[in-house]
């Protein structure tokens, strides 16, 4: 899944940059579905997309 990027201005340099906006609330819940997904490949093994 491709996670949106948003721009923001650097308060001291005022240059832009690039600032994820992941989809979980929380580092646990990214953790636990970080888990999820590598049990799945690791019991189905993995497909590259082409």
């Amino acid at each position: 899944m491709v996670t949106p990027k948003a721009l923001i201005t650097d308060r001291q340099t005022g240059k832009q940059k690039e600032k994820s906006q992941g989809e979980f609330r929380t580092k646990k819940e990214a953790q636990l579905a970080a888990i999820e997904e590598e049990s799945k490949i690791s019991h189905f093994g993995f497909a590259e997309e082409r």
